[in-house]
């Protein structure tokens, strides 16, 4: 029974002795991660727009060249808790040919999702 337990001891303290290395090495493998794993607001912003693009020249029946964005709303203004960062775009309103739709993000699903039915008609310039 002594000889078992000197060497369940002696197991415990070789492991022991790694301890700061496999610490380091999953420091090391978190940093890398969080890294990689994070996005700038611009990059996910540029992706959401890109897919909104797409979605408003359905929609609007509108080639992409006529159509002109307006951020509306980031993240955290209008006083309603979002989950998204403040720096996020959550509300686009889209021109063009005619006719103007607002898009909403969709927290959740990141899809965006339009406010107005069918795109209402523009208002007509001022003279």
């Amino acid at each position: 029974m002594e000889i078992h337990m000197a060497n369940q001891i002696s197991r415990a303290t070789a492991c022991m002795r790694h301890l700061p290395r496999i610490a380091r090495c999953a420091a090391l493998i978190a940093g890398a991660w969080s890294v990689v794993g994070c996005r700038s607001a611009d990059a996910y912003n540029r992706d959401r727009r890109a897919e909104l693009v797409e979605r408003a020249q359905f929609e609007m029946q509108c080639p992409q060249n006529q159509l002109h964005f307006t951020v509306l709303r980031r993240g955290t203004e209008g006083g309603r808790r979002r989950r998204v960062g403040p720096d996020i775009v959550t509300s686009y309103g889209v021109t063009g040919c005619g006719r103007r739709t607002v898009y909403v993000l969709e927290p959740d699903t990141a899809t965006w999702l339009a406010n107005t039915s069918g795109g209402e008609e523009a208002a007509a310039p001022a003279p």
